[in-house]
Parts: structure tokens; C-alpha cells; sequence
């Protein structure tokens, strides 16, 4: 059995984008509505709406079902983000040149050139917190994870 130093889920939770989503939604249900009941009714237009609301809620869905899960122990780096990878992605420890923690501030998450740098793997659900590893090979990865004091108490263990 493996002893997990740090282990963590987490999920999709921007309500911006969610509610805009879930604004659009309706307000695409509305138009089809009113065109429905209005004298010059049009179907065509009623099944673009319906397939536009319908994409929306694939999308709303799918955003609302990823999560990722991250653990750390003394061999290895794991992580997965469901629905797109099917198996767990691994980095062992003996592969990893160099690590760094990157925190940021709530107001920086998101914004710029502090998303993603060019040629790292960028695999995070809350944003530019967590776990930056360059491997022998050469790839950059960045592993978000949303408790960084706890990771940073892991890894200097």
C-alpha cells in the first residue's frame, strides 16, 4: 500500500462562466418561446435555438463533471483529469530536474501571461496555485492543486 504525502480532489467551480452559460440557456429557451408564440412563427429559428441551448448544456455538463485528482508520494507525481484522461498520468521522482511552488493571488489567477507559459503542460482546475516539474526530457508540467500550504508541507518532509 502507498503512503499519499499530499492527495487532493477538485473540480471545475468558476460560477462566472457556469452562470453565464446557464443565463444563455435560458435566454435562448425565451426566444424560441416567444417566437413559438408569435404570429410570424418560424421553426427553423426554434430549432437553432434548441440546438444552441442543447450544445450549451453539453458544454455546462461537461465543465460541471471534470475533476482532477492529484496525489504525491515518495515515488512519483500522479494526476488525472476526468473525463480527459483515462488513465492516471505519472512522473517519478528520478525523472524530475527541478520543481518549483507557484502561488498566486487571488486577483492574478486568471489573468495573462500568468495563465500558461510557452511549452508547459498547463493541468489545473483553480488556476495558476500548485506544483511546477521539469523532467530530464525536457517537458515542463504545471500541477495545479488548490492547498498549497499543505503540498509545500509535503514536499519539504
Amino acid at each position: 500500500m502507498t503512503i499519499h504525502k499530499f492527495k487532493e480532489q477538485s473540480r471545475y467551480g468558476d460560477r462566472i462562466i457556469l452562470g453565464a452559460i446557464c443565463l444563455a440557456m435560458i435566454f435562448l429557451l425565451g426566444l424560441g418561446m416567444l417566437n413559438v408564440l408569435s404570429p410570424n412563427f418560424d421553426w427553423r429559428y426554434v430549432c437553432v435555438c434548441l440546438t444552441v441551448t442543447a450544445f450549451l448544456g453539453g458544454i455546462f455538463y461537461l465543465l460541471n463533471r471534470t475533476r482532477m485528482k492529484v496525489s504525491i508520494n515518495k515515488k512519483r507525481i500522479k494526476f488525472k483529469v476526468m473525463p480527459f484522461h483515462q488513465k492516471a498520468r505519472r512522473i517519478a521522482w528520478d525523472e524530475v530536474t527541478d520543481y518549483q511552488i507557484v502561488r498566486t493571488n487571488q486577483t492574478e489567477q486568471w489573468i495573462g501571461g500568468n495563465i500558461h507559459l510557452p511549452g508547459e503542460r498547463f493541468i489545473s482546475l483553480v488556476g495558476r496555485n500548485g506544483l511546477s516539474v521539469r523532467t530530464k526530457s525536457g517537458r515542463q508540467y504545471f500541477i495545479g492543486c488548490k492547498d498549497v500550504e499543505k503540498l509545500e508541507n509535503a514536499l519539504t518532509d
